[in-house]
This record gives structure tokens, C-alpha cells and sequence, in this order.
């Protein structure tokens, strides 16, 4: 098969991990003859080539002035069908959500942004007199690629769910396959050990307990409930810290989220908790095993996600979880994580707090964790993401 992957949007975060694992994991799974053709935004080409094999995969570099709606629409309608038909290929598989209206060979449609569809996003920009005009849009575009694809796939049951409530799928091939781990590529002893780490043993040798969040800021993440929750635990009289990788290096000045963002830094600062809160910044996805090792707790407050890989990787680190109470956590975790309600700060505080002092629950949730992770597997994913691709070509 020849596979063209349109992987313009894989620029940061969740979409960044994937298609590096992917790269990772095709010469390993692919067939005799089998060719890759991925495009990929050019600022990343770099770390893409880092774990291409040149043999069988080519990158394409795409260079977007701006994820602006237009561009993406020219884009996906006019220049991946040409890039099709120049590098003649049998199956378009298209991971950034949206795809092409009328693809010139079979396509196949990762569905992977939650809050194009959840209604909580869309209440939530609501509560904060935010205009959901942009993200309304959108949702029509992928709608409208989902009815134009020949196979849709989910990275979880819940998100299928979101999306059926939106539009019909009855009648179309779809398929969830869950995103995948991989210790090789995760736990990467050769990458810098950040200098966050180090301060995480200081503070554990010090008697603190170590909340752990790794996530870019946005307003689906729910930070704010987690704010309000760390008072609350603290009052109690156990010391904490809560280490994220949070900061504004990646946020436009005077966008929405960097409005919110120095909303959450002014409200900690109101609630006299700014020295137990560390904004440790991004990292490289090879230092992040660095983190988990070395907290007590994984926090995942976000209300709404199609999947959440950092869920993946705490519990392949054997890291208790304690999450907001949502479809998809409970699909991923399981009784491998303690929930709250996902909004109520004073849940969030009483779950992590029993999670903190109890060292016989947290063994036993680490046991739970561990078992569980072995359930995730990128190369499992791209084997089973290959066989969708040849059952459309037939």
C-alpha cells in the first residue's frame, strides 16, 4: 500500500506525541512494499526525522502562516488531494480531525478533538464570555468529513459516543482504537533530567507529598477546580506541592487562554498558595518519565478529552491517578484511578487527600496501574490502524 498520513495540525501536545509513536512504530508493523507519505507541519520536521525510517516514509513538510479556518480548509481540499495523486496513493488516512471533502483514493479520519462536540466546552466559554463562533465552525468542518470519509476512527468509545450525538454513524465503517504506549520511546534515561526533578526529590527528603499534572494550559483542563481544591487539602496541615507543566511560553499575548491562564496565576495568588504550585513549564516528551517517578499522586482534573495519553503514561509508571469523574477517564483507568466530581473543588480535595495519606491504597492502586498499562500498546495501535487501511482499499 502507499499511505499518505495528513499530519499538518501535529505541532504541540497530544498531537506531537502521536505521530512521533507512529513514525516510531510503521517499519515495525508495515508489509513488504508498503510506503508512508506524511506531512507534517515544517517548525517539527526536525523531531520527525529524528525517528523516520527514510526507507519506507517520507516527509512532507507543510509551513502554515496560521492554523487560520480558511488555510485549513484550502489546505486539506486542494493541496492533499494533489499530494495524493502525485505520490499515487491507495489510502489518505487524515489524524488532525478534519479531512478531505473528496479525496481522490479512500480516506480514513481520526476523530480526535473532544471539544469541537462536548457540550460542558461549549458552557463553559459561556461562563467566561468567550465566543464559541470559531469552534462551532469547526465542528461543522468535521462533521462534514465525517459524512466524506470512507472510515472513521476514535481514540475511545467515549468520544464515539460525543460524536454520534452529533451525527449519524450508524452506517459508517468505525473503528475505536485506544492510543498506545511504549516504554522504549518514553523512558528515555539518555534525555537531560530536568532541573524541576531534582527539586521533587529535595521536597519529598523535606516530607512533602508531590501532585503531578503535565498538560499544556487550556480551558478544557479545568486547573480552576484544582486551585480551589489544594487550600482545601492543605488546611488539613500536609504539606504538598503541585508541580505542572504549565506556562505561557506557548500562549499568544491577549489570546483567551492567556487571559485564563493569568486568571489561574492572580487566583492562586489570592488563595496564598502560589509557593506550593510549580509551573515547571514544557518539556521534551523524553523527560517526562523524570516527573512521574518522582510524584506521589498524578491529578488529572480535565472535564472533557478524547482519550488523555498522560493517563496512559502514569499508569505505566505505576503512579496513583486521581481524576475528574468522566466517561472517558473511567473508560482509560478503570480501578486503576480514584475519581471526584469534576467540578466540585471540595470532592477533588477529599479524594486527593485520602489518595495522599493512605501509603496501603496507594500500593495498591500503583499494582492496578501497572496491570492496566500493559493494555496500551503503539505498536498493537499502528498494526490495527494498517489493517483498517487495507480492509478500505479492498
Amino acid at each position: 500500500m502507499r499511505i499518505l498520513i495528513n499530519a499538518a495540525s501535529a505541532g504541540l501536545g497530544g498531537a506531537l506525541t502521536y505521530i512521533t509513536n507512529l513514525l516510531r512504530e510503521l517499519p515495525g508493523v508495515a508489509g513488504s512494499g508498503d510506503r508512508f507519505f506524511v506531512v507534517v507541519p515544517a517548525p517539527e520536521l526536525r523531531t520527525f526525522d529524528n525517528v523516520t525510517d527514510k526507507g519506507i516514509i517520507e516527509l512532507i513538510s507543510y509551513a502554515p502562516k496560521h492554523a487560520k479556518t480558511l488555510q485549513r480548509l484550502y489546505f486539506d481540499n486542494w493541496t492533499i488531494p494533489q499530494i495524493a495523486r502525485e505520490r499515487k496513493a491507495d489510502v489518505l488516512f487524515s489524524s488532525t480531525g478534519f479531512g478531505t471533502l473528496r479525496s481522490p483514493c479512500p480516506q480514513i479520519l481520526l476523530v480526535r478533538n473532544a471539544a469541537y462536540f462536548c457540550p460542558l466546552f461549549q458552557r463553559k466559554y459561556a461562563e467566561i464570555n468567550a465566543s464559541f463562533h470559531s469552534t462551532r465552525v469547526r465542528r461543522w468542518i468535521s462533521l462534514l468529513s465525517i459524512r466524506a470519509t470512507d472510515a472513521v476512527v476514535f481514540p475511545s468509545e467515549a468520544m464515539r459516543q460525543l460524536v454520534a450525538s452529533h451525527v449519524s454513524i450508524a452506517n459508517k465503517q468505525t473503528a475505536i482504537l485506544n492510543y498506545g504506549f511504549s516504554s522504549r520511546s518514553f523512558f528515555q534515561n539518555g534525555a537531560p533530567k530536568p532541573e524541576v526533578a531534582d527539586k521533587m526529590e529535595k521536597w519529598c527528603d523535606e516530607g512533602y507529598k508531590i501532585l503531578l499534572n503535565v498538560s499544556h494550559f487550556a480551558v478544557h483542563k479545568n486547573f480552576e477546580t484544582l486551585i480551589e481544591a489544594l487550600p482545601l487539602v492543605m488546611a488539613s496541615g500536609m504539606r504538598i506541592k503541585l508541580v505542572c507543566t504549565l506556562s505561557d511560553r506557548l500562549l499568544d499575548d491577549g489570546s483567551l487562554y492567556a487571559r485564563q491562564y493569568e486568571s489561574l496565576l492572580a487566583r492562586q495568588r489570592e488563595l496564598g498558595i502560589s509557593d506550593a504550585v510549580v509551573h515547571a513549564g514544557d518539556f521534551d516528551h523524553g523527560q517526562l518519565h523524570y516527573l512521574y517517578e518522582r510524584a506521589d499522586v498524578f491529578v488529572f482534573p480535565s472535564f472533557t478529552e478524547s482519550f488523555g495519553q498522560p493517563l496512559v503514561e502514569a499508569m505505566s509508571c505505576g503512579l496513583p491517578i486521581v481524576a475528574s469523574d468522566t466517561a472517558v477517564n473511567r473508560e482509560l483507568c478503570g480501578d486503576a484511578a480514584r475519581y471526584f466530581d469534576t467540578f466540585d473543588a471540595a470532592s477533588c480535595a477529599e479524594v486527593m487527600d485520602e489518595t495522599l495519606r493512605d501509603a496501603d491504597v496507594r500500593t495498591a492502586m500503583k499494582t492496578r496501574a501497572l496491570e492496566r498499562s500493559k493494555d496500551f500498546s503503539w505498536t498493537q495501535y499502528t498494526a490495527s490502524l494498517l489493517e483498517l487501511c487495507s480492509s478500505v482499499c479492498v
